[in-house]
């Protein structure tokens, strides 16, 4: 299945843990350097056409995979299988078979999980590192929603985290599939304000879901966009839900623990923030040269789709921070 209009070859690849990858793939020209992109919920490869056609047509190299659960990929329900340390090893396997020694890496959302991962077991193969929506996380912290609920209930006046207690049921999936066309309403509504009542606080989600519940779609999606959406996930939703049944049970806390990772990055770090959106956590400010050594933050008026909403401006920003990085090695 091609997800793009621009040349790229689409590709599979069954990595050393056995899981197969499919991704896309285009060829660098001359000496620029390759891009790896990784995606959210509830995304694929898809969800970065916009940034593959840019940089794409300038000769960058592109790696963009389905991740272990979505698209064209495996989709094992096994929640073992979505451990970090699992999927970054995955990702080297692709590196490598593209002989892509050193990426800059860019990851949305869930995606930003992954990617922290990546920066901190394999920093040696980052030119640098975007994190959209979701900031970087540093290893063996332990996950506690209870409390992050609590504190932004009191704080904001909602649960920001709340979407996520029906994500770990085990039917959310199936009630997802039922209901696609609310899901997805709500999921990339014209109004990001309706999150902060209407998705993230506790039980909201899935009252929406069964009352079947819609509202208008953001103009940066379109019918045919959304179509494909459909067409790749099929329905199939609970794959997925897996990625934030495993960071809910810590189940990687004691791994990262044991490895003593050093927490630090030393690449460059670009956090592209949406002043709109309503699950936001900013960048930590105690992290700003601690953890990590050089930083950019844009915040722009999105709501959390940022590199959608805002595609023109975000990659814009994503090549001036990848020349910059490569001019210097730090942010200018």
């Amino acid at each position: 299945m091609n997800y793009f209009t621009v040349p790229s070859i689409r590709k599979s690849l069954r990595v050393s843990g056995g899981a197969t990858y499919s991704y896309a793939f285009v060829s660098a020209q001359g000496q620029k350097s390759i891009l790896l992109f990784l995606h959210g919920f509830p995304s694929s490869s898809y969800d970065w056409r916009h940034q593959v056609a840019w940089f794409s047509s300038k000769g960058y190299g592109i790696i963009v995979p389905d991740l272990l659960g979505y698209g064209a990929s495996d989709k094992p329900m096994s929640l073992e299988s979505y451990g970090l340390k699992r999927m970054v090893n995955d990702l080297v396997d692709i590196l490598e078979a593209e002989c892509a020694e050193k990426v800059h890496a860019v990851a949305h959302d869930l995606g930003s999980h992954l990617l922290s991962r990546f920066a901190n077991y394999f920093p040696n193969r980052l030119h640098s590192a975007t994190f959209i929506a979701v900031p970087y996380i540093p290893p063996a912290q332990l996950l506690d929603l209870q409390r992050i609920n609590d504190v932004s209930k009191s704080t904001l006046g909602y649960e920001r985290f709340g979407y996520w207690n029906f994500f770990k049921k085990e039917e959310a999936g199936s009630i997802i599939a039922n209901h696609a066309e609310s899901f997805f309403s709500i999921f990339y509504p014209s109004d990001p304000s309706y999150w902060e009542t209407y998705l993230a606080p506790l039980g909201a989600l899935e009252d929406w879901l069964q009352h079947d519940r819609r509202t208008v779609m953001a103009a940066y999606i379109t019918e045919e966009e959304y179509e494909m959406h459909s067409r790749i996930f099929q329905g199939e939703y609970g794959p997925a839900l897996n990625w934030f049944k495993y960071r809910i049970a810590n189940g990687d806390y004691e791994e990262e623990c044991k490895a003593e990772i050093n927490p630090v990055l030393k690449m460059p770090v670009l956090v592209l923030q949406g002043t709109k959106d309503k699950i936001a956590i900013p960048q930590p400010k105690e992290q700003v040269g601690t953890c990590i050594r050089f930083l950019k933050v844009l915040n722009l008026p999105t709501g959390h789709w940022i590199h959608l909403e805002a595609k023109d401006v975000v990659n814009r920003e994503l090549e001036e921070f990848v020349r910059q990085s490569e001019h210097s090695g730090r942010v200018i």
